[in-house]
């Protein structure tokens, strides 16, 4: 069987030496050019992980294809093989493949992604006439599949964002192919996602992200890795996805001006959002974006396009809030969290301005070559900090697992479920989550399986009289608040007494 080799790859485009990160498929006659010019064609309105999708796909149907080249007349039937092997594997029963491909059944959901990928794919080739589509789109579909292709796309179109500029589903192209995908079974899991476990969060950050060197130190907010309890406030505290913090710049921290003891914290777009004021042009003009301003100042480019550097953080396109800086602010769940934050940005700042570093990204390594790091000053990357994360969870006596929400993912989950238990409008949970559309957060007012029990339990007691059994004792809120306010009266004890020892001198 041929082999097929993806790689990352770059692509310069032109003169202007800007270079463009894709995955490249590898063939024996070498690159697989009409790919390339696929991701060049979507590369700045698609993710990378679409892009990864789309070549993972490529590369299976490539190898489907040299080991069943003889055995299907058409490009359709060659297709639909590749479809129902996609789904079923390729290892016969008696554990034999003359095809050598060895195969495993996939789940339903992961096939049809990879199906659909192939599909668009071969399209754009058709559109083209560089090929056939391998799953054409029917146009002439039968009465039931045209009323259900027009639901599906009126129902894309309510939820998407500006969906009201898109052609009605009366007016649009029914979009049914020939050879129909399976359906996956409907599946909603009995918990809300795992969040991380609230009883823990107080350790978290003051025994498990701690100072190589300060263990045991007396002052805990001296013995805190500052960098690392800051990205975990802003997902704990205020709802940030992962890769949010990462592109946070010194600049978008500032003091409350209502309030001097809380950090304003803002989050602006990679490249759109607007930049610092502190540079101009020969001609005396600010960047005109923060892509002109890492380009023009540092040579550098937003680290969402960076795919496949160790540099890059993701960027889901949450929803901004403020259309003429391109940024979306930071909702903190208490105040204390605000002023714990900005006690920690200040001495960050003054141990982040030590090591000199030659970009405005906030967060940055501390120590040359520790795990895997670059030079001291160097952006600090997300691989990094999940890492130390693990580590921070570990020292503690948990266990790192997405299921235990344990993860980094899991501070994000436990704001959102705080909120719905603090019983917040669903429009207040979409905005300080940032989410575009309010079916975002439905995920966290999912009852479990012991809340859906209890309420039949509840309802059956009501068909036949009985008296309601007593409500449940909520669970307590988060003790960040506590934790934050314990911390600040020892910094500011720690403050006095520097005082007062100034005094007697």
């Amino acid at each position: 069987m041929i082999g097929y080799v993806r790689v990352f790859g770059k692509l310069v485009q032109d003169n202007t030496g800007a270079v463009s990160r894709m995955p490249i498929l590898l063939t024996p006659e070498g690159p697989l050019l009409p790919l390339v010019e696929y991701f060049r064609q979507y590369l700045r309105v698609r993710s990378p992980s679409w892009m990864d999708r789309v070549a993972q796909a490529v590369e299976l149907l490539m190898q489907y294809t040299s080991a069943n080249r003889s055995a299907f007349a058409d490009a359709e039937s060659l297709f639909q093989g590749f479809m129902t092997a996609m789904y079923h594997g390729t290892i016969s029963g008696d554990g034999h493949d003359q095809s050598g491909l060895f195969w495993r059944p996939r789940r339903t959901r992961n096939a049809n992604v990879l199906i659909g990928a192939v599909a668009n794919f071969s399209d754009w080739l058709a559109k083209r006439g560089l090929a056939q589509s391998v799953n054409p789109v029917d146009l002439k579909p039968q009465q039931h599949e045209r009323v259900l292709a027009m639901a599906a796309y009126e129902h894309r179109r309510s939820q998407a964002f500006l969906g009201h500029v898109m052609p009605r589903a009366d007016d649009a192209a029914p979009t049914v192919r020939v050879t129909p995908l399976r359906r996956s079974p409907p599946v909603r899991s009995d918990d809300r996602p795992p969040s991380f476990p609230q009883d823990y969060f107080t350790r978290l950050i003051t025994e498990g992200m701690v100072r190589r060197g300060y263990k045991g130190h007396a002052n805990i907010i001296e013995r805190m890795n500052s960098r690392d309890v800051l990205i975990t406030l802003l997902m704990e505290g205020a709802g940030l996805r992962i890769s949010e913090p990462f592109h946070l710049w010194v600049d978008d921290v500032q003091i409350n001006p209502v309030d001097p003891s809380q950090a304003v914290v803002n989050i602006y777009h990679p490249s759109e959002g607007m930049a610092p004021r502190d540079w101009r042009d020969a001609g005396g003009q600010p960047a005109k974006n923060r892509e002109d301003y890492l380009g023009r100042r540092y040579a550098r480019s937003p680290r969402h396009l960076l795919y496949g550097s160790s540099e890059w953080a993701g960027w889901k396109n949450p929803t901004l809030d403020n259309a003429k800086t391109r940024s979306m602010s930071v909702h903190w769940r208490c105040p204390a969290y605000g002023q714990l934050f900005l006690v920690l940005w200040q001495r960050w700042l003054r141990e982040r301005a030590l090591l000199a570093p030659n970009h405005p990204w906030a967060f940055v390594t501390t120590k040359k070559g520790q795990r895997g790091q670059g030079k001291p000053g160097s952006v600090y990357t997300i691989a990094s900090f999940v890492a130390a994360h693990r580590r921070a969870v570990e020292r503690i006596g948990l266990v790192p697992a997405k299921a235990n929400g344990t993860t980094p993912h899991g501070h994000r989950h436990a704001m959102g479920q705080y909120m719905v238990g603090a019983d917040m409008a669903a429009a207040a949970i979409m905005k300080i989550l940032h989410h575009a559309s309010l079916e975002s957060q439905a995920i966290y007012t999912r009852p479990s399986a012991e809340e859906a029990n209890r309420m039949l339990q509840e309802a059956d007691r009501r068909m036949r009289g009985l008296p309601e059994s007593p409500e449940p004792e909520r669970p307590k809120p988060n003790a960040g608040e506590e934790l934050a306010q314990l911390l600040l009266a020892e910094d500011r004890a720690k403050s006095d007494r520097k005082r007062q020892s100034r005094r007697r001198k």
